[in-house]
């Protein structure tokens, strides 16, 4: 998995590449993830889009309780410690696998073109275990699949990321459904054939983490076979992130329920992990996942069944829970694995009641250079319109990115298009149901005002969510 600031950069090297894009592009898939690659977090509510961002304030637990702070075991090794003339085990096949001992982790050298290396462990009871290799200036980009004792394979995946610039590479969150041997596999198919002929490359290395997880482990929280399982986020003392990974089995006809503190004007970012293969293995995707708040209003939903994965509803200060609804046919071993992160929202919509129309456009708020950047929240029910105001030179190259539905709002069909001083619409997008609307690029054809209209279409169910819409401009 490549660190997640490679999706962070889609903007930068839209604005900042050397050519001018003449026309305008609606994507229909966001074009800084490939199909092998995480579904990241797009989050641009919280960080920098464009790369530029600086890490937030550090946020307090809600709970009031310093939280336990994430310090995964992947600093045992450094690149000064290394010895290059050391043999590296040959630990390249199931029958020569290296043992890695739980909660203490294993080193490995990375050598040759293609490497793989083969770990195992042993499970005392079924349960959850979270896999994961080190992301540091020389380790490698790894693969990691989980075997069973009949040498099955269970599980692969090579995403790992919670946030960006956070410690992790490859990452599995699996349920091992009975006690017994478990092996790892762990293969380098990224680097360079001949990098490894290039003085310095014996310094590749990665750190292979298995623990397992329980309702007591840092980070997690699995819920109970039955009532609502209260939980807290830990904080990351680097960041100032607060995560947690919320856990539980699949049973037919049941919800697992999950309440916390929400923080007051943060975004609640989850991601659903995959079930099946490649994924965590499990043998059924969730449901209907389901955020709501104090007043048991619905702040953002997904469906696991359909392949969404996104949730990024904004939160408030008080009381919320998540659900997670099983599927009618869970299988074998049917389990949930959803990562979410806390972090700061954008700024909230302030003018709802004169914005409706071109003469009340809310001003957008544009910071940083040469790329200047305005962020937004934007509440957007059945039939609103909302109007918005930026300021470009002639030749200013614009792009939109803005989520809705992609992200678990109420919102359907999000349109958003540039329009200027005379309400003549210039370029236009519209968002797809599982990707988020990505307008790119405009060029300004003078310098003046411009306007940012937001709208969605007025057909929206009675459970929707509640119809949100978070936006980032970008002007160069």
């Amino acid at each position: 998995m490549l660190s997640m600031l490679t999706a962070m950069l889609f903007f930068t090297r839209l604005l900042l590449g050397g050519a001018v894009l003449a026309t305008v592009g609606c994507s229909g898939a966001h074009e800084s993830q490939r199909a092998d690659a995480e579904a990241p977090l797009p989050i641009p509510s919280a960080t920098d889009r464009d790369a530029a961002a600086a890490v937030p304030d550090a946020t307090a637990d809600a709970a009031g309780e310093p939280p336990a702070a994430h310090k995964p075991t992947i600093n045992v090794i450094g690149v000064e410690g290394l010895d290059p003339s050391a043999p590296t085990a040959r630990n390249d096949s199931f029958e020569t696998a290296a043992l890695v001992e739980p909660g203490v982790g294993a080193h490995q050298d990375v050598v040759r073109y293609q490497q793989t290396n083969f770990f195992y462990f042993d499970a005392g009871e079924a349960g959850f275990f979270e896999l994961s290799t080190n992301d540091r200036e020389y380790t490698a980009d790894v693969v990691i699949s989980l075997y069973d004792a009949e040498r099955r394979l269970i599980g692969e995946n090579d995403s790992g990321s919670l946030w960006p610039r956070d410690s992790f590479d490859a990452r599995l969150v699996a349920r091992v459904p009975r006690p017994g041997r478990y092996y790892a596999k762990v293969s380098d198919l990224t680097t360079p054939a001949d990098l490894f002929g290039r003085a310095g490359s014996q310094l590749l290395y990665y750190h292979l983490d298995v623990r397992p997880v329980n309702s007591s482990t840092p980070g997690f929280g699995v819920a109970a076979a039955t009532g609502e399982t209260l939980v807290q986020f830990s904080l990351d003392e680097t960041t100032g992130y607060s995560f947690i990974t919320l856990l539980g089995t699949l049973e037919t006809n049941a919800t697992r329920s999950f309440a916390f503190e929400g923080l007051p004007a943060h975004a609640l970012i989850g991601h659903l992990l995959p079930a099946g293969i490649p994924g965590g293995g499990s043998t059924a995707p969730a449901g209907r996942v389901r955020v709501l708040n104090t007043a048991a209003r619905v702040l953002g939903e997904l469906d696991g069944r359909r392949a969404e994965t996104q949730l990024y509803p904004p939160l408030s200060m008080g009381r919320t829970v998540v659900t997670v609804e099983a599927p009618d046919s869970v299988g074998e071993n049917g389990f949930f694995a959803i990562d979410l992160v806390m972090l700061p929202e954008n700024p909230a919509e302030q003018m709802e009641a004169a914005n409706g129309q071109l003469a009340g456009a809310e001003p957008i708020l544009l910071k940083g250079a040469p790329t200047a950047r305005g962020l937004l929240l934007s509440d957007v029910p059945p039939g609103d319109v909302d109007y918005y105001s930026f300021s470009a030179l002639e030749g200013t190259r614009v792009a939109v990115s803005c989520e809705g539905q992609s992200a678990g709002s109420g919102v359907r069909a999000l349109h958003a298009d540039i329009r200027d001083a005379s309400d003549q619409s210039l370029a236009v997008c519209t968002e797809s149901p599982t990707h988020e609307l990505d307008l790119v690029t405009w060029q300004a054809p003078s310098a003046g005002t411009y306007y940012l209209r937001l709208a969605s279409d007025p057909q929206v169910g009675p459970e929707a969510a509640e119809p949100w819409v978070r936006c980032v401009l970008f002007v160069r």
